[in-house]
């Protein structure tokens, strides 16, 4: 599995993250640009918010 093979040095779960609590194999309807599938401005924005740039640029000037 991806998040465990060691070979990253972070692993982002956005499904986890943009998924509807009572339905995981859907995105909450406030992600969702309306086709179910893809997310939407909302979505994009919890994603974006989600990253720890300490995390991913770690030591970087």
């Amino acid at each position: 599995m991806i998040s465990t093979c060691g070979s990253f040095d972070a692993v982002m779960d956005f499904d986890r993250l943009l998924a509807e609590p009572a339905r995981p194999m859907r995105l909450l309807p406030t992600f969702d640009c309306g086709d179910r599938l893809h997310p939407g401005n909302a979505g994009n924005k919890a994603m974006a918010d989600a990253i720890d740039l300490d995390t991913i640029l770690g030591d970087a000037p």
